[in-house]
């Protein structure tokens, strides 16, 4: 769910203050919705749809497309390449970007 509100509050291009006065709550709640520290009732992700004019299927989709990335690091992960191989496979990545910036 806090997807969903964090979406929707940048979508929205309110500051978190701004968003907790309209929602009558402290900004420090609004900052936990945010970030994921505590869930936001559905009631205060209702309300900043509205406040925010935001389409709920947009931030749906979103939040879809979030879980989907998380999925495939998933995926990645369990399909036996290390840590040390991606950051193996990171280091030679970069070596030839550069090497391609400085011809």
């Amino acid at each position: 769910m806090s997807t969903i509100f964090s979406a929707a509050l940048r979508a929205s291009g309110l500051r978190v203050a701004e968003v907790a006065e309209l929602l009558d709550c402290t900004p420090a709640t609004v900052y936990n919705y945010v970030n994921g520290r505590s869930a936001p009732p559905p009631d205060a992700v209702r309300r900043l749809a509205e406040i925010t004019d935001a389409e709920l299927a947009e931030v749906a989709r979103r939040r879809e497309r979030t879980r989907e990335k998380m999925r495939k690091t998933l995926r990645r992960n369990q399909s036996g390449i290390t840590t040390a191989d991606r950051r193996e496979w990171q280091k030679k990545a970069t070596a030839a970007r550069l090497a391609k910036r400085k011809d």
